[in-house]
This record gives C-alpha cells, sequence and structure tokens, in this order.
C-alpha cells in the first residue's frame, strides 16, 4: 500500500464530519502564534503542505462553559480547504462538544496544533528484528521516550487501549492506564541509557511522566509546545528514543487478563 493511502486509525469511523456542539469552536492555532508569539508556534506552512492520508495532527476545541482540551486525529481526506480527521484519543468534555473516540471532523490548515508524521511510523517499523508485519502494528507497541515529558504523551495514554481490547480475556478487566504504567517501568525505562525519575498520575491523559533526568528536574510549568517546552526536551533527551515491545512482553505483565491471540469479546 502506498503510503499517501494509509490509515494508521485505531479508532472506528464516523461516516460523515460531525459539527461541534454546546458553543465549541476549534482552536485556531494560527491565531494564537499572532496573539502569544513567545508561548506559541503553529506548524510551518510547509509541514502542513505535508500532510497526507494516515498522518497524525494534534487539533484542539475550546467552549464557554467546560473550558477546552486538545486531542489527536488520524487524517482521513486531504482536500484544497482542509482534512477530514478521525478523533484518536478518549475525550474528557464529550457532554460538552459532541466528540468522541472514532469521530470524524473537518479542519482547517490553521487549525493544526502539531503534526506526527507517518515518517515516524516509518522509522520505527524499519528498526531491526522488530518482528512486526506492518508499520501500524509496529508503531502502535512502541513507546517514545520523549513522552514521558508530556501530559499528552503515549497517544494521550490511550496508546495501549485498542490493543488491550484485543487481548483481554473474556470475563476479565484491566485499566489501560496500569497496562501503559507497567509497560513503561518495565521495559522502556530499563534500557534508558539516563536515570529517569517518573511519578504515577491519576489523570485521563499519560499517567507516567517523568520528573528529573540524572538528578536535573523537570520543569512542568512550561506550557507544552512552545519553543522553551522543545528547548528542555532536547536538553533532557533520552536514549534510545524509543523500545519496542512485543504482544507476549505485554501479556506476560498480567498474564491471568491477557491473551496472546486476539480474542473475540
Amino acid at each position: 500500500m502506498k503510503k499517501n493511502e494509509r490509515n494508521t486509525s485505531v479508532a472506528i469511523h464516523s461516516k460523515a464530519p460531525k459539527t461541534l456542539e454546546g458553543g465549541f469552536t476549534l482552536i485556531n492555532s494560527e491565531e494564537q502564534e499572532r496573539l502569544y508569539p513567545a508561548t506559541w508556534q503553529h506548524p510551518a506552512a510547509s509541514t502542513l503542505t505535508a500532510i497526507r492520508k494516515g498522518d497524525i495532527v494534534k487539533v484542539g476545541v475550546e467552549g464557554p462553559e467546560f473550558g477546552g482540551e486538545r486531542f489527536w486525529t488520524i487524517v482521513e481526506e486531504v482536500s484544497e480547504a482542509g482534512f477530514v480527521v478521525s478523533v484518536n484519543n478518549r475525550l474528557l468534555f464529550t457532554s460538552g462538544h459532541g466528540l468522541k473516540l472514532g469521530d470524524s471532523l473537518f479542519v482547517a490548515r490553521q487549525h493544526i496544533i502539531d503534526v506526527w508524521f507517518d515518517s515516524r511510523q516509518q522509522k520505527v517499523a524499519d528498526a531491526s528484528g522488530n518482528g512486526f508485519e506492518t508499520e501500524e502494528d509496529a508503531a502502535a507497541l512502541a513507546l517514545f521516550s520523549e513522552s514521558l515529558f508530556s501530559k499528552w504523551g503515549f497517544w494521550d495514554g490511550d496508546q495501549l487501549y485498542e490493543w488491550k481490547e484485543q487481548h483481554i480475556r473474556p470475563g476479565m478487566e484491566l485499566n489501560c492506564g496500569d497496562l501503559l504504567v507497567a509497560a513503561v517501568e518495565t521495559y522502556l525505562l530499563p534500557a534508558l541509557q539516563q536515570n529517569v525519575e517518573v511519578e504515577w498520575l491519576c489523570t485521563v491523559h499519560n499517567p507516567i511522566r517523568a520528573m528529573a533526568v540524572d538528578g536535573v528536574k523537570v520543569d512542568w510549568e512550561i506550557e507544552e509546545d512552545t519553543p522553551e517546552w522543545y528547548d528542555q526536551l532536547n536538553a533532557l533527551a533520552l536514549e534510545p528514543e524509543f523500545v519496542i515491545v512485543t504482544s507476549e512482553q505485554l501479556v506476560a505483565l498480567f498474564p491471568d487478563a491477557l491473551s496472546v491471540e486476539r480474542t473475540e469479546l
């Protein structure tokens, strides 16, 4: 399959783009950069022009009462006017804006906050001896070390959700966050060349985050996706960039609840 035909979504898509409810609107990233140039960086025109079907892009919504939230989406269609994307995170304010995991939404280029290209998944898939048949399979089980520095890391905490739903034993229950934390602590942290202190959080977002790297504190007061945040990310860069876990390794964490073979629910 050609790259621009690929679909990396793990969500179940709606047939037609939804309209935001409750007075919610899409965050205009371009306007935010104009208003707050020191703390907001809109993707470059060349980056937006390069977006293709299957790429992962971040958008956000804001409303009059519920505040706002940012989330990752999968590009389904590309046109001159913009993109049809599918929501790829479980959302906090669904009762306000009406969006949920899998819903489709039309967004223009000024609404794109961040971009995660297929090329990153290709890099994972090309890793020697990863044992996966497709780039999507490899990327879904690749734990990126930089996610430890982000509230939205590990796909906003949902990275292992789809895998867990496909491998949970009938009648068993397992929190996706517990599986993610266990995987990070067992397979990612020991592989890092740096000594990383982490903290667990009870949250609908990324539940495990770095507090210090080799004794240097992580400044969580810095707003994400700003030049200062990227400066800190570069200064505290972790190696390796990612580790790939296998289904067998995940099952080993909770063998009573999970199965290597896909289960029919």
